[in-house]
């Protein structure tokens, strides 16, 4: 997953991304959502490999430790979870064939000021 100008940074700014996902599912274009569970299998240098248990047997995945938040990468032997969400791109085709209006407000359009809670 990489970062485009209008989009949160995969590695960084993690309420920003679970502000994107959460915008995303309002707007109703989530298509995707899965969860796996696993265990850091091996940490090599810079690398960092999870075996996830799937349905379909052992799902091996390797991270560089620059994906992980600074301070927070797992050690080996412990357990970690994915969580995965997948939305169509704003303004795609899917989205304007949909046809899905939402009644909650778009803030990112209205100019509002001051803090914001979510």
């Amino acid at each position: 997953m990489s970062a485009t100008n209008d989009q949160p940074s995969v590695t960084g700014g993690g309420s920003k991304l679970i502000q994107a996902a959460q915008i995303a599912e309002s707007e109703g274009r989530v298509c995707l959502r899965e969860a796996h569970s696993g265990t850091v299998s091996e940490v090599m240098g810079e690398q960092v490999e999870v075996t996830y248990e799937t349905l379909d047997g052992p799902l091996k995945q390797v991270y560089d430790r620059t994906q992980f938040v600074p301070g927070k990468v797992p050690e080996e032997g412990d357990a970690v979870e994915a969580h995965v969400i997948i939305a169509v791109g704003k303004g795609s085709d899917a989205q304007t064939e949909s046809g899905e209006t939402s009644d909650l407000p778009d803030f990112r359009d209205k100019g509002v000021s001051g803090t914001i809670r979510v």
